[in-house]
């Protein structure tokens, strides 16, 4: 296995692994957002 695949292999998983938190932070702060306006109508 040459060093390259393997870094490009190592890009990867650090990818997979970053993409899913940040679709996480992104899910939390439309939720946050939706929670904020539903609060400001109602109250």
């Amino acid at each position: 296995m040459t060093d390259s695949i393997r870094v490009l292999i190592v890009d990867d998983q650090q990818l997979l692994r970053r993409e899913p938190a940040r679709l996480l932070v992104k899910l939390t702060t439309v939720r946050v957002a939706a929670v904020c306006a539903s609060a400001g109508q109602t109250g």
